[in-house]
């Protein structure tokens, strides 16, 4: 399974050196490739037009390097199914090892490693190798993999793991070796060292989309059948704004009043949620450009409700000595209410008032996207 996004160049290349490492093997290769702007998939069909082993699909209206993995995996006839980059990067000459010792130890999954023995990062530059690193000790800490290198793209899979773990598997990403190491029964592994490689043609995928991406199906992933990860995420955005609310409140009553601090708090606590949502817990809905003047001003709605709900809720609960001697008005009352502290009138006001707009946010401001994709629960 080769899946593909502008790699034109590159796609001559790797046919020969398939064709040349693969020549003792009975084998098939599935070109899927994401209708890219470079035409990619027309290459890689005048590529292979003579060649009954090759498969070129065009995926028009999908995207998605852990989907386009999943499209071919359907359409595979073997008994072993490979995964890898066609940026070649990948060693081509990797595969008849994966293939072996598959075979040899009836593995379920075989990855191919740059930490195992006889492994290495190539010419990788410090950044790349420290975000490696910080990808597979999230992995390792979270789910739990038993594996030296989970960040790896290039792999085996056993047709029966993957008729296993079909029905359960999450395309979010670009990581579906952890949802293969995850899903379903646990499953027999091993590790095969291979040497990185130097791209040649085309540009990078990796971005801080791709970056969040991961980090989201790495929660999805860790919290399983016990919850959901938007909602996790949702959770972790709220904790740390709120922090933020209490540190910027707190350095505020230094040069305002009690009310003017607290609203003060209160939106540069909202400014930060609405970028932390934005970008980690709705990436499916996530704004570009002018959208953000619409959803800003739509969240910043669903956020005064909110407040309404999370301030009732503590001012009713609190005792009225907690509020200060004659607090000027309903408004007043309300502000003094979300002042942070660590008393169970504001947990609990906060708790309702997350409760309260969870939904609205994800319905109203990022749209009917904004979840996890298949999987998401």
């Amino acid at each position: 399974m080769v899946p593909t996004y502008n790699e034109a160049d590159n796609i001559p290349i790797l046919v020969r050196r398939l064709r040349t490492d693969l020549a003792d093997l009975d084998y098939e290769i599935i070109i899927v490739d994401d209708d890219s702007p470079d035409r990619t998939w027309q290459v890689a069909q005048d590529t292979v037009a003579d060649d009954p082993r090759f498969q070129v699909v065009r995926r028009r209206s999908e995207r998605g390097l852990s989907s386009a993995v999943l499209t071919g995996m359907g359409i595979a006839d073997g008994s072993i199914l490979v995964v890898m980059d066609a940026d070649l990067q990948h060693d081509t000459a990797t595969i008849p090892l994966l293939v072996s010792t598959m075979m040899d130890n009836d593995l379920d999954i075989c990855v191919a490693s740059r930490e195992a023995t006889g492994g290495s990062y190539g010419s990788f530059g410090r950044r790349r190798r420290l975000m490696s690193w910080l990808g597979a000790t999230v992995a390792r800490l979270a789910i739990r993999v038993p594996l030296s290198d989970p960040m790896s793209g290039f792999f085996a899979v056993s047709r029966h793991r993957y008729q296993t773990v079909e029905d359960e598997l999450n395309p979010l990403g670009f990581k579906i070796l952890l949802e293969f190491m995850v899903r379903g029964p646990r499953p027999k592994v091993d590790e095969v060292g291979y040497r990185f490689r130097q791209r040649l043609h085309g540009a990078t995928k990796l971005s801080s989309r791709v970056a969040v991406d991961y980090l989201r199906a790495v929660a999805e992933l860790a919290v399983g059948r016990h919850g959901s990860a938007t909602a996790l995420v949702y959770g972790v955005v709220v904790a740390v704004t709120l922090v933020l609310q209490a540190l910027s409140s707190w350095l505020a009553h230094g040069v305002a009043g009690r009310s003017i601090a607290t609203g003060l708090g209160l939106e540069l606590a909202a400014l930060a949620a609405y970028c932390g949502h934005n970008t980690f817990t709705f990436p499916g809905g996530h704004h570009h450009g002018l959208a953000h003047r619409v959803g800003l001003a739509r969240f910043h709605a669903i956020a005064c409700y909110g407040w309404v709900v999370h301030g009732s809720v503590a001012a009713l609960m609190a005792p009225p000595s907690s509020l200060g001697p004659n607090p000027d008005g309903p408004i007043a009352v309300l502000l003094q209410s979300l002042e942070p502290t660590v008393e169970a009138a504001y947990i609990i006001g906060l708790l309702a008032g997350s409760l309260a707009t969870y939904n609205l946010y994800r319905h109203l401001v990022w749209g009917s996207a904004a979840g996890v994709k298949a999987g998401e629960r």
